[in-house]
């Protein structure tokens, strides 16, 4: 409002009358307030809005600031989510970055009130954030928190697709074991096992691969262990997998079977293209922002559209000969 009374030339007080309707203020000036406002792309109604019960109608977005390139699709594809359903709203969308422990961005932005929730785009075993803001009172949703049987079950669907088919040597590369997505896939991994009575090979499992050089040596183990398969439990660890799978001659999927648990255009495009389980973050983004919305207006919550998924099954999995 700052900004528009310094344009304007007239008082703060008159462009908070003008904005909220109530006050003594003539028809002129409420007119050349208003007028200017939406010339300039102003929210009225936000603005009166927030004069009513002191909001700023924004959200923040945390986004992790050690996130690799190879991420930045999944980030990327929900902030497109996250903002569609903000403008909807609304609301504007505020970029803050974690790194690790360090939260110290998102402490400046909630001590200073610039945000009325917060989403996490990262779920981490405990988060130095959820902390700060259930201690702040913050209204605050998790990225994909709602949809964690989805993750389990999409990940156990694509194990057991495989070993359906007479695969029983799946390797699984996974990152780090911190993060709540790592967890929920390797239960998915486990499931297709149980529920299929065929012992889990244990050795295959290897998680903690967060670099290039530590996805080389997990494959070296798997290669070395038998395995007819690997599974990675994302697109980022996939793309290393196979550089390290050529590079040694191991031909997918004539050699070696290869899947992702997470699916994006470059596995899409590859030669060959990754077999996947494939979840549209963007509608996942607008669907947690539409969330958090509900619990900062104090709406009655409406029933949250589940994000579907996807088995995509491609070249890199054609060969599938079994065996045990």
């Amino acid at each position: 409002m700052d900004d528009i009374a310094r344009e304007l030339g007239v008082s703060i007080t008159t462009v908070s009358r003008a904005l909220s309707g109530k006050g003594r203020i003539s028809e002129a000036t409420r007119k050349r307030v208003l007028e200017y406002t939406k010339r300039m792309q102003y929210s009225p109604n936000k603005f009166a809005r927030a004069l009513s019960g002191s909001r700023t109608f924004n959200i923040g977005v945390l986004i992790p600031g050690d996130a690799k390139m190879e991420e930045m699709s999944f980030f990327q594809d929900c902030l497109m989510g996250i903002t569609a359903e903000g403008v909807k709203n609304d609301y504007d969308i505020l970029l803050i970055y974690s790194y690790r422990e360090d939260v110290s961005q998102l402490k400046k932005v909630v001590a200073a009130g610039k945000v009325d929730g917060v989403i996490i785009t990262r779920a981490v075993r405990g988060d130095p954030a959820v902390k700060l803001l259930e201690e702040a009172g913050l209204p605050y949703i998790v990225i994909g928190s709602k949809n964690e049987k989805k993750i389990i079950r999409g990940c156990c669907e694509m194990t057991g697709s495989l070993l359906d088919k007479g695969v029983r040597r799946l390797a699984l590369i996974g990152g780090d074991s911190a993060h709540e997505v790592t967890i929920s896939r390797l239960k998915g991994y486990r499931m297709a096992y149980w529920q299929r009575n065929i012992n889990i090979p244990e050795e295959l499992i290897m998680l903690e691969t967060v670099s290039r050089e530590a996805a080389g040596e997990a494959v070296e183990c798997a290669i070395s262990k038998g395995a007819q398969g690997i599974l990675c439990m994302d697109d980022c660890l996939c793309r290393y997998v196979f550089q390290k799978l050529d590079r040694s001659g191991c031909h997918v999927p004539e050699d070696i079977l290869l899947a992702s648990f997470y699916d994006n255009t470059l596995l899409m495009h590859h030669y060959p293209s990754i077999t996947a389980v494939h979840f549209c973050d963007e509608e996942r983004g607008r669907y947690d922002c539409l969330e958090l919305i509900n619990r900062i207006e104090g709406r009655e919550m409406k029933k949250v559209p589940e994000v579907k998924y996807e088995l995509i099954f491609r070249e890199s999995t054609d060969n599938c000969k079994g065996g045990n």
